[in-house]
């Protein structure tokens, strides 16, 4: 069940609980390449640690006892810090050293990678990981958090000012991306999946309304007031609530949600072979007309 409701009938299909080592072994024999797209929505680091990076762990050792021949992760161009417009990004760029007073999901998924790159330092896990941008396209969401913070379906605040180029990438040209990952030469590396530099968040909205009618109540984000609002709830959350193990994300990681840092996509396209959408109308059409948003 859930949004590919003929997935059944298609591929054969094994359930099993992402904490069971040797149920996740068996449902792994005689599979040549696993593909772990999963993550976890967590409020606390401990539960994060368990449930999001101790189950990629869990995957990659389960992978590894079936003999797979090669895993494929999926983290996310989230745990860069994209703060600084005028610092261009690549897989050469680093995350953040303390990513401590960043977002959960940014922290756990970088803390993900660095769990599974160090397996296959040691231990020769054979791994390659992709970082996909902000995906669009048929089956994707209208609502989309990459883009701004949504209030109900027909009204989003932008995260910053709009104007900057986002980091879109078309579902389809993930697939092909992570297709080509199966037998490159590429064990140990990562690969940022973004497509051409095509659309900012104002002009993404603007696309839509022209393409198909709809006119969504679009405001910008002062990202300063989200940072201040949010050290206000910090200070309820852990003084006056006394929750455990709550995180203020620093006013770098507020502007990363912006996406102001442009990326660099030569890496997959010289090593995978990968060409993302170059053609803006043809952008739009699988973007926003096909993607059925509606």
């Amino acid at each position: 069940h859930g949004p590919f409701p003929d997935l059944p009938d298609q591929v054969e299909t094994v359930g099993v609980s992402l904490h069971d080592p040797e149920a996740l072994k068996a449902s792994m024999e005689g599979i040549e390449v696993v593909f772990n797209l999963a993550r976890a929505l967590e409020d606390t680091w401990d539960a994060a640690l368990k449930n999001d990076v101790g189950v990629a762990v869990g995957i990659a050792e389960a992978a590894q006892a079936a003999g797979v021949k090669r895993l494929v992760y999926t983290g996310t161009i989230a745990s860069y810090d994209m703060s600084d417009p005028f610092r261009k990004i690549t897989e050469d760029t680093p995350f953040p050293a303390d990513m401590t007073d960043r977002n959960m999901y940014a922290r756990s998924k970088a803390e993900c990678e660095r769990r599974l790159l160090e397996m296959h330092r040691d231990r020769g896990l054979p791994v390659v990981i992709a970082r996909p941008g902000i995906v669009v396209g048929p089956g994707g969401p209208l609502q989309h958090w990459g883009i701004g913070r949504w209030h109900g379906a027909g009204a989003v605040r932008i995260w910053g000012h709009g104007r900057n180029i986002l980091p879109f990438v078309l579902n389809d040209d993930v697939a092909d991306g992570l297709i080509r990952m199966i037998d490159a030469d590429v064990e140990g590396q990562s690969f940022n999946l973004v497509g051409e530099p095509m659309l900012s968040a104002q002009g993404y909205f603007d696309a839509i309304h022209a393409a198909l009618g709809a006119r969504i109540r679009v405001s910008t984000g002062n990202l300063h007031a989200f940072y201040a609002a949010d050290a206000l709830k910090y200070v309820l959350k852990k003084h006056v609530l006394r929750k455990p193990g709550v995180v203020r994300p620093s006013l770098a990681d507020w502007k990363s949600r912006a996406h102001f840092s442009p990326f660099v996509n030569a890496k997959p396209k010289a090593q995978l072979g990968w060409q993302p959408e170059a053609y803006k109308d043809a952008f739009i059409e699988k973007a926003i007309r096909s993607a059925n948003l509606m």
